[in-house]
């Protein structure tokens, strides 16, 4: 179901290795819910969230929001809320806001 070998999901199941991104659909899909969830998220965090839900990487996001992918790394990372109109309006307008 997941389409990856039966030893990845050891691995993912111990710790030993975390699954790609393009297999995040496929397990919450599996699981009916999305382990990556956590309360009180800065934007940088639900877009994450978003974009991993979706199967996407930084990259493939960046490009569809039309943004530089440093710049939603940047944002990813630090985890607060981006200080610019042009760069809120984006994130805004692609988590549905």
């Amino acid at each position: 179901m997941l389409q990856t070998t039966p030893e990845s999901v050891i691995n993912w199941e111990q710790g030993r290795s975390e699954p790609a991104i393009k297999f995040m659909p496929r397990i919450i899909d599996y699981l009916s819910y999305c382990p990556l969830q956590e309360q009180d998220k800065s934007m940088g965090q639900k877009v994450r969230l978003k974009h991993r839900f979706e199967g996407l990487t930084s990259r493939q996001l960046a490009k569809r929001i039309r943004l530089d992918q440093s710049t939603v790394l940047k944002w990813e990372e630090k985890m607060k809320e981006p200080n610019t109109d042009k760069v809120r309006k984006c994130f805004q307008k692609y988590l549905g806001y």
